[in-house]
């Protein structure tokens, strides 16, 4: 079986809207910064192939968007780092579920018996568990003296 998983990535700042709100913060900075709000979007996408013993590809795919809502000066890299684990979790979840509702497709019991092989067995001559020494050997026959 062959698999390959591709995963893509989003980043949405929405920077038009954040421009002009960014030219209005910086007309009255810290007057208008509490009710300022501000965006940003993340999505990621999975894709995930298995191919069947068979020849047959089947194709997984998920998709997961979310987006965080913050005043002026209130993200932090944290929140950020959260927003993206918990769209790229989302996103494996849901294709693991499409995994798993597929199983039966990928266990042993769907997959022909192999065909029978030659097998080979090796024989090796047995020790002596005693620990004597082996007798001599002794020649059946000698050449003849010269």
């Amino acid at each position: 079986m062959t698999a390959r998983i591709t995963m893509e990535e989003t980043i949405d700042p929405r920077s038009g809207a954040t421009a002009w709100k960014g030219f209005l913060i910086g007309a009255s900075m810290f007057l208008l910064a509490p009710v300022i709000e501000l965006d940003y979007g993340y999505a990621a996408q999975a894709s995930l192939e298995l191919e069947h013993w068979d020849g047959r590809v089947r194709l997984y795919e998920a998709r997961s968007a979310g987006a965080v809502r913050y005043y002026l000066f209130g993200a932090t890299p944290i929140m950020l780092d959260e927003l993206k684990g918990q769209v790229t979790e989302a996103c494996l979840n849901d294709l693991m579920e499409q995994l798993v509702r597929d199983t039966d497709l990928y266990t042993a019991g769907s997959s022909p018996l192999p065909d029978p092989a030659i097998r080979a067995v090796t024989v090796k001559a047995r020790r002596s568990v005693t620990g004597t020494p082996a007798a001599p050997v002794i020649p059946v026959a000698s050449p003849p003296a010269p």
